[in-house]
């Protein structure tokens, strides 16, 4: 019922209700035991975003995402990118899904935060991000960029890149174009 109460939400905007989207999406994420509808929390954050309500998207962001980290058993540390994503903390978390769809909602969060919010703020969902998928080197890629647009940490900046490349290995050539 989640993904149909999601597509009233897209028709309902279609026909320029966003009252009326924002009464689907809600209803699609509080499903019992369906918290965990990704596209719901996304399109609501989204929608919140879209109509300058910049504190309420961010705020369903870190419901949902709260949400999403105890489902999959997610330690908050505080650690260093590198102790973090080098392994210490690696087995610690159960292994995301293949096509899991929550890494969506981590980059539009980051792109808020590097939007709207600071530098600290936008690090923090980095970092969440990259804790959920240490895999993924395109987080890890974005996180190096946003250490280096800001220019203070450029030794954070080159292991985060590092790692990217170590990530993507030889499937991708995209990290190693800088």
């Amino acid at each position: 019922r989640s993904f149909f109460y999601t597509a009233m939400s897209y028709l309902s905007y279609d026909r320029d209700d966003k009252t009326a989207a924002r009464k689907w999406l809600q209803k699609s994420i509080n499903l019992v035991n369906k918290k965990m509808h990704s596209q719901g929390w996304l399109g609501l954050a989204q929608l919140e975003e879209s109509e300058g309500n910049i504190d309420s998207a961010r705020k369903t962001y870190l419901e949902g995402l709260n949400f999403y980290e105890k489902y999959r058993g997610i330690k908050k540390v505080r650690a260093s990118s590198r102790s973090m994503l080098g392994g210490r903390y690696r087995g610690q978390v159960r292994p995301a899904k293949l096509g899991d769809k929550w890494l969506s909602v981590y980059e539009s969060f980051a792109r808020l935060e590097e939007r709207y919010g600071d530098y600290a703020s936008a690090n923090n969902v980095y970092s969440r991000a990259a804790t959920a998928f240490p895999n993924n080197w395109n987080i890890l890629f974005s996180w190096s960029q946003l250490q280096r647009k800001h220019g203070r940490f450029n030794d954070r900046s080159r292991t985060l890149l590092e790692l990217a490349c170590g990530r993507a290995g030889r499937s991708d050539s995209e990290p190693y174009r800088l």
